[in-house]
């Protein structure tokens, strides 16, 4: 029972509407270096969460700080908001495409529960989890008679952001703490993680090659929205701006419980996403760019982590042993990429 409660609350966490980036970025790569950037998120993902598991139970940020020192948890906390506010800027974004409305409208959306103190509970996020599997599922499926072709040239520019957006899409490991207190064997929450990210790599690698290469679209759900015909693509739309905005409210709630002693935190936050979200609108920086710059951020974030346990030296298997190593070199290589891959 505990074993069920700990994989699902990973994956409650690591699935998320940041999948719908892949695809576009997808779509500029051959399938080859689809499977490849999918595996790799698939490696991160395991051996960040063998990493984060030196500390875990206890919080990452205070364990980062015992051990690097007050920068290391500022730089780690940065990144964290970091990470937070580009997803929920990108998510700003999707449903003002799906709903076609105003900004002031988005962000009284977001700003009304967090006034309230709206919580939601576990049930609701688990709901949403398998709310979103089964769309992805029944989509990947749906659109197989739609491939016609797929991509043979892969412009080399595409393959760090889709590593990255990749990164993102797989991660979820800040609530190692949580599962730690969950699953109290060692081995057993070892298991969960593994068995965590060959569920989602089943489940987005399908959904990626099948929905990239079907049409063109700032993101995947307009472009599936503009495949179907009636009354499927209102559906699509109505389900994507369901997974958008839960995902935009649960994602503010987070951020916010992030200044807890704050009074005016909610305030705050909506005119820290509303100053980005302009800057994002003004610059022309699409949805996918966004999230591949979140997963960015996830490798600066796994970065920390790592020589954080490396420098922690606390006794461990092997692979434990070896995963700080292999999460940084997995981190780096999109940075890498990005300026050495043309």
């Amino acid at each position: 029972m505990k074993f069920n409660e700990g994989l699902s609350l990973l994956l409650v966490t690591i699935i998320g509407a940041g999948v719908f980036a892949l695809p576009v970025l997808a779509s500029e790569v051959s399938p080859f270096y689809v499977l490849i950037s999918l595996s790799l998120g698939f490696l991160f993902s395991v051996f960040l969460g063998y990493t984060v598991l030196s500390f875990a139970p206890a919080d990452i940020e205070e364990e980062v700080e015992r051990v690097l020192g007050y920068w290391g948890r500022l730089a780690i906390h940065l990144t964290n908001i970091s990470i937070l506010l580009l997803s929920l800027t990108a998510y700003m974004m999707a449903l003002e495409y799906h709903l076609n409305t105003s900004m002031f409208m988005l962000l009284l959306l977001l700003l009304v529960p967090l006034l309230f103190h709206i919580t939601f509970p576990a049930a609701f996020s688990m709901t949403l989890s398998a709310f979103l599997v089964a769309f992805l599922a029944v989509i990947s499926i749906s659109n197989l008679h739609f491939v016609e072709h797929v991509s043979v040239v892969t412009r080399p520019i595409f393959l760090p952001p889709l590593i990255a957006a990749s990164y993102f899409a797989f991660f979820g490991h800040n609530v190692m703490g949580r599962l730690r207190n969950i699953v109290r064997n060692i081995s057993k929450v070892k298991e969960i993680v593994m068995l965590s990210a060959i569920i989602v790599f089943l489940l987005y690698l399908p959904f990626v090659l099948s929905t990239a290469y079907v049409g063109f679209g700032k993101i995947a759900t307009l472009t599936l929205a503009s495949l179907y015909g009636e009354p499927y693509s209102s559906l699509i739309s109505l389900s994507a701006s369901v997974i958008f905005y839960t995902s935009f409210i649960l994602l503010g709630i987070h951020l916010k419980e992030m200044f807890p002693r704050q009074k005016y935190s909610s305030l705050f936050i909506v005119a820290i996403i509303a100053a980005l979200y302009y800057v994002v609108r003004v610059a022309d920086i699409p949805f996918a760019i966004l999230i591949s710059t979140a997963g960015f951020a996830v490798s600066i974030w796994a970065i920390i982590v790592s020589v954080a346990a490396l420098k922690s030296k606390r006794k461990s298997d092997l692979l434990s042993q070896l995963s700080p190593y292999l999460t940084i070199a997995l981190a780096i290589l999109p940075f890498f990429l990005l300026l050495f891959y043309r």
